[in-house]
C-alpha cells in the first residue's frame, strides 16, 4: 500500500483564528488523502528567522514526497515572489522571503518556481491571505500530482532570499552562538553544535557560571544548565524554570562559552 501524501503546516498563525483551518480545508479539498500536520503554528509574529529555523528542525523527520508549507509572511501581497522549492525528495512552499533558508543551508536546492500560474491558486485571491489562497492550494495541487515545471517559471536556486547564516565564532577560548529560538519552555537554543564546543569548563551570561550537564536532571531545581540538545544545539536551560526569561535574553542575543581542553587546562 503506498503512503499518504504527506502536508506540513508551519505558521504564525496561532489558533485564535480560522486562517490555519481554513488552510486545511483548501490543501483537503484538493487532496482528500493527505496527512495535513501541524508542525507549529506558534512560529513568534512575523518572525522569519525563526520560522526558518523550526522548518528545519522538522525537515528531516519528514516522509519521502512530504510539502511543507511556511507562511511566515510580513511581506504578504507585495511584491515579493511566492515559491516552490524541491530539496532532495521534499518540497518547500511559501514565500520567498527567507523561510526555507536553514533547509536550504543545510541540503541545498534541487529546483525552484516561481508561482506565476494562477490555475494553481484559488481565485480571486485575496492580497492579504496568500497561506489560503495560493501555497495551500499549490500544496494541494503538488502531492495530487502536478509537476514542479507546470507551477511557473523556473527560478535559479541561487536566486532565493536568503537569510544569513547565525553567528557562531571562536575567539581563543570563547565561543561566541546567536540564539536563533526560545522554545515554550524558555530553553535558549543557539546555533552551535556539539562539535563547536570542544570541552565545555562554563558559560557565563551576566556573571553566571553554568555547567554542561548531559540533561536536565544534571542540575537541582531553579539552576542553569548548559548541554546538548535534540538537534545537536548547544542550548541553556533553567531547570523547571524558565531560563530566556531570568536571564533577559532574546533571540538574535549572542552568548558567550568559556571553553577549556579535556585535561582541565586554561
Amino acid at each position: 500500500m503506498s503512503a499518504r501524501p504527506f502536508v506540513g503546516l508551519v505558521t504564525d498563525f496561532g489558533r485564535t483564528d480560522t486562517y490555519v483551518g481554513a488552510m486545511h480545508a483548501v490543501i483537503h479539498g484538493l487532496a482528500p488523502d493527505a496527512r495535513i500536520v501541524d508542525l507549529t503554528h506558534a512560529v513568534p509574529a512575523q518572525n522569519v528567522a525563526v520560522g526558518a529555523w523550526r522548518i528545519a528542525t522538522a525537515w528531516d523527520v519528514l516522509p519521502p514526497g512530504a510539502v511543507v508549507v511556511g507562511v511566515v509572511d510580513p511581506g504578504v501581497g507585495s511584491d515579493r515572489r511566492g515559491v516552490a522549492a524541491r530539496i532532495g525528495d521534499r518540497w518547500f512552499v511559501g514565500p520567498d522571503n527567507g523561510l526555507v533558508s536553514r533547509v536550504a543551508d543545510r541540503h541545498g536546492v534541487d529546483a525552484a518556481w516561481v508561482l506565476g500560474d494562477d490555475r494553481w491558486h484559488r481565485t480571486p485571491s485575496s492580497a492579504t491571505f496568500h497561506g489560503r489562497d495560493v501555497f495551500a492550494p499549490v500544496a494541494g495541487h503538488i502531492v495530487a500530482g502536478v509537476d514542479g515545471a507546470q507551477l511557473g517559471l523556473a527560478l535559479r536556486p541561487s536566486d532565493l532570499v536568503r537569510l544569513p547564516p547565525p553567528l557562531v565564532e571562536r575567539d581563543g577560548a570563547t565561543l561566541r552562538a546567536e540564539i536563533v529560538d526560545i522554545d515554550r519552555f524558555g530553553n535558549l537554543i543557539t546555533a552551535a553544535r556539539s562539535a563547536d564546543l570542544g570541552g565545555l569548563a562554563l558559560h557565563s551570561v551576566a556573571g553566571r557560571e553554568i555547567p554542561r550537564g548531559r540533561t536536565f536532571s544534571d542540575v537541582a531545581a531553579g539552576q542553569f544548565v548548559a548541554y546538548v540538545g535534540s538537534h545537536d544545539t548547544v542550548e541553556v536551560a533553567r531547570r523547571d524554570g524558565h531560563a530566556a526569561s531570568a536571564l533577559h535574553l532574546e533571540v538574535g542575543d549572542k552568548l558567550p562559552f568559556v571553553l577549556h581542553d579535556s585535561h582541565g587546562g586554561d
